[in-house]
């Protein structure tokens, strides 16, 4: 497989020759910091107005744009997010010469697949747009774990009502090159909320998995030595971002844009992560299911369960008061070692009290 000019690492392992990118430190590409010398910087805007009028940006161009939707209806399933194009309508019109065997020219916004998403960030609900052309057949993701992709960022010209470039050649528009994400690293850098979350809405590519064969087994290595796709069913779409829930009022030479994004992304495997250790994948640790994570503290110790390796608080590790279900034979978690996975995690059970609480939950069990 090829390898990217890399922004930032999450670990070694030995086992596993895999490169991460750090979405927060692509801000570096784009930004810098303000000069306390130089001219003044105009101050961070409030969220509540600033979601309003990003949501007017997004809607606009959700009814004012269309793209090749047709040619993901037919059986080729070769296509990846590199074939997605989007269309400027005009008066409702496509532009002229547009090959009317490759989009029905109905706006995004009229789509069955474009879906709405609702995610509080910083206390202010917004709205993420997401364009599911095709969900995915294998595994689900979490905004907390690490997947392989190919995606492509775009902004929208808030003025201009289109889409312009900022990184789209990470994967140097390939459909074969591809790396692995890093959907979060830590809580001082944090990923772009937006992708992250969106990209949860998606489903990987299967594996043609039959007993005994690895989950991770998503890809072969063709002749050439480069990793070829399994089975073309991988999640692929787009995301449309609020600012809120991209960068925001980041400092983007001496302004504060608060652009709002358009990924485009092919959705290939995962690698579920357990930030903490503790013996539960990250994204089973959403005990409200909204998202968040971070609001689902047992012990209201001031850190989220999924990173913290006693949920209840009590004299009792976490991973001291859950049964793992390990199927010897598969490896969940793509480490290289099939017996430590916890996919399989019981989450009723010890319960020694009976009150319906497992015990890694229940302080008084």
């Amino acid at each position: 497989m090829k390898v990217f000019k890399i922004v930032s690492s999450w670990q070694n392992k030995d086992y596993m020759n895999k490169y991460l990118i750090g979405l927060a430190l692509l801000v570096a590409m784009f930004s810098c910091n303000n000069d306390d010398d130089g001219p003044s910087v105009e101050p961070i805007r409030e969220r509540g107005p600033q979601a309003i009028a990003d949501d007017e940006i997004l809607q606009n161009f959700l009814s004012t744009h269309t793209y090749n939707d047709l040619d993901f209806k037919v059986a080729d399933h070769e296509l990846t997010n590199n074939d997605i194009v989007f269309y400027k309508l005009t008066d409702g019109k496509l532009p002229e010469g547009t090959d009317m065997n490759k989009t029905s020219g109905k706006p995004l916004i009229e789509l069955d697949e474009l879906k709405k998403v609702k995610f509080t960030e910083a206390n202010t609900e917004q709205t993420l747009y997401v364009l599911q052309i095709r969900e995915g057949e294998g595994r689900p993701v979490s905004r907390l774990d690490d997947v392989k992709v190919s995606f492509r960022g775009n902004r929208i010209n808030n003025s201009e009502e289109k889409v312009t470039s900022i990184n789209s050649e990470i994967f140097e528009g390939s459909a074969t090159d591809v790396g692995w994400l890093a959907l979060f690293i830590d809580t001082t850098r944090q990923s772009i909320p937006g992708l992250a979350i969106g990209i949860s809405q998606f489903k990987t590519a299967s594996s043609e998995s039959t007993k005994g064969e690895q989950v991770c087994g998503v890809f072969d290595i063709d002749t050439t030595g480069k990793e070829k796709i399994k089975n073309n069913d991988f999640g692929i779409g787009a995301l449309f971002v609020p600012s809120g829930l991209g960068f925001y009022g980041r400092i983007n030479g001496l302004t504060r844009e608060y652009n709002n994004l358009v990924y485009t992304f092919s959705l290939f495997n995962v690698d579920y992560r357990d930030h903490d250790s503790d013996g539960i994948f990250s994204m089973l640790e959403d005990l409200n299911g909204n998202l968040n994570f971070f609001d689902d503290d047992t012990d209201n110790n001031g850190a989220p369960n999924f990173l913290d390796n006693n949920d209840d608080g009590d004299d009792k590790a976490t991973e001291d008061e859950i049964i793992i279900l390990d199927n010897p034979e598969i490896d969940f978690d793509c480490d290289g070692i099939p017996t430590n996975d916890n996919e399989g995690i019981d989450m009723t059970k010890p319960d020694v009290n009976n009150n319906g609480i497992p015990d890694f939950l229940d302080k008084e069990a």
